[in-house]
């Protein structure tokens, strides 16, 4: 401390900090020409999803046993894929909430099937585990979807190419939501599909929260 500071200091403890009694911290920072949180480093809170101050005595908030069940189910093999393909994690959450009826479809709880692939017009493939299933849809699919990021709108526009006859194309697949060929794809699909990964945008940071 400079001998200017020193003394400037001096007096300001002499005289109380003022007319209330003992100088509060911020005084004592503003004297001593210093950062008040050096000197006393402000309590940090946490804000809980409902707007409490303190966690303990916040009621939890949860998304609901429907979304809770998908995303226990889905979140640890699609966040490993996600990161690896530098994607946001809800988006292919999302793209699975959207064709897996948020885990009700049938092929999700009989086949293993979080996407409602139907390749060939099967009826649905069955995979022996979630993990399975998407360990193979990465492998299809995960290369067009490399490095989207956070960005719904590519992410949905990705999958939707034809590369059925693109030379040096990421694959030789065409669109996504080939169920429909006949009718060169659902209309309504990338409507639907970027509403769901908006409704799993807003849920899961919840969930991970609450784990409810």
């Amino acid at each position: 401390m400079n001998p200017q500071r020193g003394n400037e200091m001096t007096k300001f403890l002499q005289e109380g900090g003022g007319s209330t009694g003992a100088p509060s911290i911020d005084a004592i920072a503003q004297a001593l020409g210093i950062d008040r949180d050096r000197l006393a480093p402000r309590p940090t809170f946490v804000p809980t999803l409902n707007g409490g101050m303190f966690a303990n005595n916040a009621k939890r908030v949860c998304v609901g046993p429907r979304f809770s069940r998908f995303f226990a189910q889905n979140y640890p093999a699609v966040s490993r894929i996600a990161q690896a393909r530098g994607v946001d994690v809800s988006l292919p959450l999302g793209l699975s909430a959207f064709e897996s009826e948020w885990g009700d479809s049938r092929m999700n709880a009989k086949q293993n099937n979080p996407f409602g692939a139907t390749p060939n017009g099967t009826k649905g493939v069955h995979y022996n585990s979630i993990e399975s299933a998407w360990d193979n849809w990465d492998r299809q699919w995960g290369p067009r979807i490399q490095g989207t990021g956070t960005d719904p709108a590519a992410f949905v526009r990705e999958l939707l190419k034809d590369n059925r006859k693109v030379v040096g194309g990421t694959d030789q697949r065409g669109p996504y939501n080939t169920q429909k060929t006949d009718t060169k794809g659902d209309p309504r699909w990338r409507s639907v599909a970027l509403g769901t990964i908006a409704g799993v945008r807003k849920r899961l940071p919840i969930w991970l929260a609450s784990g409810c």
